[in-house]
């Protein structure tokens, strides 16, 4: 009984497995057959850019502190003893006003003294001239006496000499006369300069003496700065040509606030050290005030008719610039010399003619000779 029973499960095995097999049998034999025919492939569609002639303005954005137009370091000329201090850092000066002062009695002892010595020596001076002027007509009237034999020459040649020897000494005053003069006048710029006196109208910015403190003669004392009108130090990379000149406008902006200024200064030489050339703006009367931090966009390059092509239209391999140039359907994979980066344009100094036209992106995947269209 078991035997016929293990007999019939194999029968149902075998034959579920000739069904499978006649199953796949026919999956293969009734398959579609693959179309062998080739299949035409669309041309690539690409972006052309024509490339024109253009005036061509390179900017580029700059940083700084805003400063003082003008700002002046004050330091005394005499030494002394300060007896009062009569601004204070913040307060508005006048051209001329006095900051800090020296004690001036030792000074105007100088002037007296000087006034004096002065005063002698030109006394001195006229009474000389008056004795040669005396002297004149004493030797005149010998000349004529003794023309006349009634003189002798021994008294004419004691009257002559004696006539050198006055104007002489009357020369020798005239030059103290003029020393005198010369340490009067100095004596008077000195007691003049013990007052420290601010240079121009502005603000008192820093006072570093106070009274009773000695000031030696040359020492920093105060610091006075014109705030009314601003400027903004740049400092532009000395290996590019100059593109900015004295006189040029502007923009500058601070706290997000466009203001026009003025470029009042340029320097031509770069500096030996940094390599960076200093630029000076000038913005108007009552914006914005020192410290502030600033930005400043200048032309840094002026490239009239320049050919120009988009910078993803190049493909940089190994050093070497090319661009896909369209013609009658087909790219033209060709070498270009390429000049400075003006916004998202590259100049093309060489390789390109007025008319043509480059795939202006995505060009990485070209090669020379594909066959492309236009998109539209």
């Amino acid at each position: 009984m078991k035997a016929s029973l293990t007999k019939k499960g194999a029968l149902r095995w075998a034959l579920l497995l000739a069904v499978i097999g006649v199953a796949l049998a026919l999956l293969v034999a009734l398959r579609p057959q693959p179309d062998r025919r080739l299949r035409e492939v669309a041309p690539l569609r690409v972006s052309l850019y024509t490339v024109t002639p253009r005036d061509l303005l390179r900017r580029e954005r700059y940083s700084g502190v805003l400063q003082p137009a003008r700002e002046a370091s004050l330091r005394f000329e005499v030494a002394g003893r300060v007896v009062a201090r009569r601004h204070e850092p913040g307060e508005a000066v006048a051209e001329g006003e006095v900051i800090l002062q020296l004690d001036p009695r030792e000074y105007r002892s100088r002037v007296d003294e000087a006034e004096a010595v002065l005063a002698r020596d030109r006394r001195l001076l006229e009474l000389a001239e008056r004795n040669i002027r005396l002297q004149q007509a004493e030797v005149k009237r010998l000349e004529q006496l003794s023309r006349k034999k009634l003189a002798s020459h021994t008294r004419l040649d004691n009257a002559r000499q004696k006539l050198n020897t006055l104007q002489t000494d009357a020369a020798r005053l005239r030059f103290a006369v003029a020393a005198d003069e010369a340490r009067l006048a100095r004596a008077r710029l000195d007691l003049e300069r013990t007052g420290l006196r601010a240079p121009f109208d502005g603000t008192v910015n820093r006072v570093q003496l106070d009274v009773g403190d000695y000031a030696a003669r040359g020492a920093a004392a105060a610091e006075v700065i014109d705030d009314r009108r601003l400027e903004l130090p740049l400092y532009l990379p000395g290996g590019e040509p100059l593109a900015v000149a004295p006189g040029d406008p502007a923009q500058v902006m601070i706290d997000e606030r466009a203001v026009a200024a003025e470029v009042v200064s340029v320097q031509p030489d770069p500096d030996s050290r940094s390599f960076t050339r200093a630029v000076r703006l000038r913005l108007p009367e009552g914006v914005g005030r020192p410290g502030l931090l600033a930005h400043a966009e200048l032309v840094t390059g002026r490239y009239p008719g320049s050919l120009a092509v988009p910078v993803s239209a190049l493909l940089n391999d190994e050093g070497r610039h090319f661009v896909f140039v369209f013609r009658d359907g087909r790219l033209q994979r060709r070498p270009v010399e390429v000049g400075p980066r003006v916004d998202d344009l590259r100049i093309v100094r060489r390789g390109l003619s007025e008319g043509e036209r480059v795939v202006a992106r995505d060009v990485a995947g070209l090669a020379d000779g594909l066959q492309v269209v236009e998109s539209r």
